[in-house]
């Protein structure tokens, strides 16, 4: 069977990463909501980046990040969400676009990468510092009532 191959998801086709966001993010409710919501992100600056099996017409494992600059950061690559299908998980795929994700950084010349994680997701945390990122910084967090 031939490898997955991972490639930059262009908007119009953002239904192919549905799946595997909607695993990590099930606020972003039916797929209509997600492309609206994704259409959006795009303007300023989000993408997507997702891996593709032979013969499966969803991306198995999707990061979506955005790149910019900050006076705490300089310019950096933020990982804004990374999943894999729920048919998928555990196939080492999140691994690969970590991977694609720091030669995109390298590419773009960013100081540094971001990503946050909620913090139960404990799997998550190891692939994290097995893929040479560091715990940094608390993130902190105020709901506000609409």
């Amino acid at each position: 069977m031939p490898e997955p191959v991972v490639r930059e998801i262009k908007a119009g086709e953002d239904a192919v990463a549905y799946g595997a966001i909607a695993a990590l993010r099930p606020l972003v409710g039916s797929l209509s909501q997600f492309e609206e919501i994704v259409s959006k992100q795009r303007e300023g600056g989000y993408r997507m980046a997702g891996i593709f099996e032979a013969g499966v017409s969803e991306s198995v494992a999707v990061a979506g990040f955005s790149v910019g600059r900050r006076l705490a950061w300089g310019s950096y690559l933020c990982v804004e969400d990374a999943s894999a299908h729920p048919d998928h998980q555990c196939e080492g795929h999140v691994d690969q676009l970590l991977r694609w994700v720091v030669e995109e950084a390298k590419r773009l010349a960013v100081d540094s990468i971001h990503l946050d994680s909620e913090v139960q997701r404990f799997a998550a945390h190891r692939l994290y510092l097995r893929s040479g990122f560091r715990i940094s910084a608390h993130h902190f967090q105020l709901n506000l009532e609409p």
